[in-house]
């Protein structure tokens, strides 16, 4: 992120909370290991960054009950494509789930009108959660991300709207039978 999209400190401290989230807590597997987590943090807000911790992410307490859930937390978003319509592309925290699901949704119609291969998404929360991890994931050099689930879940369709918002190129390879090392090659070179 640069300077000018942190506006104020508190800005600089979430945007760490988000990035300790997505380089540690998105690995997680248990439970357990996510509550651990988000108490970790919590704790480290208040005492190495001297931030109440339901103070510093107040706006994103969806019951208003004065208390940060590791759930509220879900809204805690940071991506460099939020606003469309700015035209510099800041990394920036997304202000509201509504509008970045505006923005994805522009994107999945500009996406169509382009395409051959049209993909007819509902953009609920969840998805758009993942489009943003994974729009931060293909944008960094040298990254890679496995992403498991089910058949029909929503993968390939998200990766590839990721890698529309970020004006990439998406090769995907056909694997058959006859799929050799060299085959493999072939396809690192396009």
């Amino acid at each position: 992120a640069s300077p000018s999209a942190l506006e104020e400190p508190d800005d600089m401290k979430r945007l760490w909370v988000h990035e300790v989230y997505r380089v540690f807590y998105d690995r997680l597997v248990f439970d357990e290991d996510r509550a651990w987590f988000f108490s970790y943090i919590r704790d480290t807000c208040g005492e190495a960054m001297e931030s109440p911790f339901d103070d510093l992410f107040g706006r994103l307490d969806s019951d208003a009950d004065g208390t940060v859930t590791d759930d509220d937390l879900r809204s805690l978003m940071f991506c460099d494509f939020g606003d469309s319509k700015a035209e510099s592309k800041d990394y920036k925290m997304v202000q509201t789930v509504a509008e970045l699901q505006s923005v994805c949704e522009g994107f999945l119609d500009e996406y169509n009108n382009v395409s051959k291969k049209r993909m007819d998404l509902v953009l609920f929360r969840f998805a758009i959660e993942h489009v943003v991890r994974i729009a931060r994931v293909v944008r960094q050099p040298r990254s890679h991300a496995l992403l498991v689930g089910v058949g029909g879940s929503g993968r390939q369709s998200l990766t590839r709207l990721a890698a529309y918002v970020n004006d990439f190129e998406l090769i995907q390879i056909e694997l058959s039978k006859s799929y050799s090392v060299e085959d493999w090659h072939e396809d690192l070179k396009r």
